[in-house]
């Protein structure tokens, strides 16, 4: 199995931001990835709007996460939203214990 190969499969096993916010059973971080979320789509619509186009080029974006992980409920809903106003992009998230050999071919 090549890179490419691994990614796609990654990706294809991967969830939407609603089922990986849905999955996490912690109110608290429930509560600090949904305030990320919406601070993230008040500073995406005050962007200037050319400048974002320029960075939707088709491609798959795919995150590797815990929902347990600090960093990852973090990053993964600004990331989310940002998917979310690129038309040509595909968003997906995975966990990393289930795919740890095909992510060793990235190190």
């Amino acid at each position: 199995m090549n890179q490419r190969e691994a990614f796609l499969k990654i990706f294809d096993k991967g969830v939407s931001y609603d089922k990986y916010a849905e999955l996490t059973s912690n109110d608290k971080i429930k509560d600090r990835m949904q305030k990320h979320s919406e601070a993230t789509e008040k500073i995406i619509k005050s962007m200037d709007q050319d400048k974002l186009k320029r960075l939707n080029e088709k491609m798959k974006v795919l995150c590797i996460g815990e929902n347990w992980c600090g960093d990852c409920t973090n990053a993964i809903p600004v990331l989310s939203k940002l998917a979310d106003s690129m038309e040509n992009w595909e968003f997906a998230i995975a966990p990393k214990a289930p795919f740890e050999k095909e992510l060793n071919l990235f190190y």
